[in-house]
């Protein structure tokens, strides 16, 4: 492992936030106050966190001021039933509460994206993926994880439909709009668990300990745009300003 005495840092942009790790250290090795790093991200929707209700939340903290059981008692006893049930968590942006299935069928209905063209990119982006697995492709790129009940080794991405059919694509009814949808759980990303990480380094730190680069960070860039409308395209806006 590293020494103790290596500093780490947390950062968050959303779905961004592993690549803003990397423009992270990027910079640090630009400023010259580093000469290696580390970057990476991990998400989890396997293992969400579960919240209660407001009502719940404020009695909570105002029993751990409590000085005595009658105090805490009476506290208690302003809950209902319905206060003590668990908050479902959602897959939506805080901000506006869109999923990101809703935002999709937006996107879809204001571009023209057909159903039949939604199911043939996610039907080739299994095929491809499923592909390259079988080519031996991903093998040194990705690590065996052991996950509970530690018997069996997970060794490759177990999201991946390598045996479907743009027939079974076209079987799913809409997830999101359930009369005019064309977004389905079939064309859309799975809810999944992954992490991946990337040492960055300078080109004359690679070369005093030997080894030989895969590439090189030329450039990247950040944006923003409406929330409302067209979330999901922050790519396509911010690649033409990183080239």
């Amino acid at each position: 492992g590293m020494n103790v005495h290596t500093d780490a840092y947390s950062v968050s942009r959303a779905c961004a936030t592993s690549f803003q790790a990397v423009a992270n250290v990027a910079e640090s090795l630009m400023a010259g106050t580093i000469r290696a790093g580390i970057a990476g991200g991990a998400d989890s929707s396997s293992v969400l966190p579960i919240g209660v209700s407001k009502k719940l939340a404020r009695v909570l903290v105002d029993v751990n001021k409590a000085r005595t059981m009658s105090q805490r008692l009476k506290l208690f006893s302003r809950l209902r039933l319905r206060d003590l049930m668990p908050v479902p968590p959602a897959v939506a942006e805080y901000s506006t509460g869109l999923r990101m299935g809703d935002t999709a069928e937006q996107m879809a209905k204001t571009y023209g994206i057909t159903r039949e063209q939604q199911d043939a990119l996610a039907h080739r982006s299994h095929q491809r993926a499923a592909q390259a697995w079988s080519d031996g492709k991903l093998k040194e790129e990705v690590m065996t994880a052991f996950i509970p009940p530690y018997k069996q080794p997970l060794v490759e991405d177990n999201n991946i439909r390598g045996n479907s059919s743009l027939a079974d694509y076209a079987k799913l009814r809409p997830a999101f709009d359930r009369k005019h949808g064309t977004v389905t759980a079939a064309n859309s990303t799975p809810l999944t668990d992954g992490a991946a990480a990337v040492i960055l380094m300078t080109e004359s730190r690679a070369k005093e300990l030997g080894l030989v680069p895969l590439g090189y960070l030329r450039s990247y860039a950040f944006t923003a745009i409406d929330v409302w409308q067209d979330m999901l395209l922050g790519p396509a806006w911010s690649t033409p300003l990183a080239l």
